[in-house]
């Protein structure tokens, strides 16, 4: 009777377990349809920032949904994008080598390398853009400080040539006054 127990309620629970995991499944694609729906409004307001966050809820959250290649495919892509605020290399070389995992028809997987390289380019161009950046505040700043020194420079030249022209006037003054006195001594 104990077996007949048991044997029982292991077939309960496996028959439970075979309903529970479709019933879960669906769910889960219902959940991540409703996600898709909400980033497909998103991209069509050309919302990209809200619609890359909500694809990549998606992939991260149901892998295991019809929608994850399309999830990945679009937070990839959405997150190269030059129009989104979001833009991140990173994030979509991540999203990029993800959905190349996936198994992919030869023009998917083509288009995916081809967005990947681009991508990649694309990081390495801004990552010199941004040393460059670096330079040209560096140079621009030692221009400010040699310029700010010029300056300096200038005035302190033209105050010094301010007083040498005073001093010869004064010199000039002197020596008139010397002339007068020794003229005035010659003549005594």
């Amino acid at each position: 009777m104990v077996n007949k127990k048991s044997a029982l309620i292991a077939l309960l629970g496996l028959v439970c377990a075979g309903c529970a995991s479709p019933m879960i499944d669906r769910e889960a694609e219902a959940e991540a349809r409703r996600q898709m729906d909400l980033a497909r409004t998103f991209e069509s307001a050309s919302q990209l920032r809200e619609a890359a966050h909500e694809y990549s809820i998606v992939a991260e959250q149901f892998p295991n949904t019809s929608f994850y290649p399309i999830a990945v495919r679009k937070a990839a892509y959405l997150y190269a994008q030059p129009a989104n605020p979001a833009r991140n290399d990173s994030i979509s070389l991540r999203w990029l080598t993800s959905y190349l995992a996936i198994s992919l028809s030869a023009q998917e997987r083509e288009t995916a390398y081809l967005v990947m390289a681009l991508v990649e380019r694309t990081k390495q161009v801004r990552e010199e853009s941004a040393r460059h950046t670096e330079v040209i505040d560096s140079l621009s700043a030692i221009v400010k400080k040699q310029s700010t020194m010029l300056s300096s420079l200038v005035k302190k030249s033209q105050e010094m040539e301010t007083e040498l022209q005073q001093a010869a006037g004064e010199l000039k003054k002197l020596k008139d006054v010397d002339v007068r006195i020794s003229k005035g001594r010659r003549r005594k």
